[in-house]
């Protein structure tokens, strides 16, 4: 039972809804603007369309080359990166949006961390707030997986894979299993 409040007078009634976000990508990051059309019997809600579902089907699978130093340093050398993502529309935007997604996922991996002192966030901006420069993109190929499935949205799939496929390479370089952001070896 859902009790709607319309210039103030409740009105009691019991709403049907049937919620579809197809791009849920940027969903933390963008606010929610919608309009409402509220009629005597129906209730309807127009959305913009930054969501993205897992229901979109697509299947990424990505592989690091990461070397680790002595000092227990190491680098991001190298990603392989397959997407399947039904019929590849446009190949070099899917190629694109999986190597973008990388990079800004390599920066969450490697450099992703708020610290607080006495309740206050310590990083202010990009000055202390590092991100993944150009040099430190790794080399990238990206394989599209030939389908007849459908075609999906390529927001950012790539984007929460990335983390894992370094803390594995991690762990088989190093024998240490990472299970937090940043990464970082002992």
């Amino acid at each position: 039972m859902l009790t709607l409040s319309v210039n103030g007078i409740r009105h009691p009634r019991q709403l049907t809804a049937d919620y579809r976000f197809p791009y849920l990508a940027h969903a933390a990051m963008e606010p929610l603007n919608c309009i409402v059309k509220l009629s005597a019997d129906a209730c309807e809600v127009w959305n913009g369309e930054q969501f993205q579902t897992v229901d979109q089907g697509n299947i990424v699978a990505q592989v690091a080359e990461v070397p680790v130093r002595a000092d227990g340093g190491f680098s991001v050398d190298r990603v392989v990166c397959a997407v399947d993502c039904g019929i590849a529309v446009n190949p070099d935007v899917i190629r694109a949006q999986m190597e973008g997604g990388i990079g800004f996922g390599l920066t969450a991996a490697l450099y992703g961390e708020i610290t607080l002192t006495e309740g206050r966030v310590d990083q202010s901006n990009f000055t202390d707030y590092p991100l993944l420069r150009i040099g430190e993109m790794p080399r990238i190929e990206v394989h599209i997986v030939a389908s007849q499935e459908k075609p999906s949205g390529v927001g950012e799939p790539a984007v929460p894979v990335i983390a894992p496929a370094v803390a594995n390479a991690l762990f088989a370089a190093s024998g240490q299993r990472l299970r937090k952001l940043p990464l970082r070896l002992a």
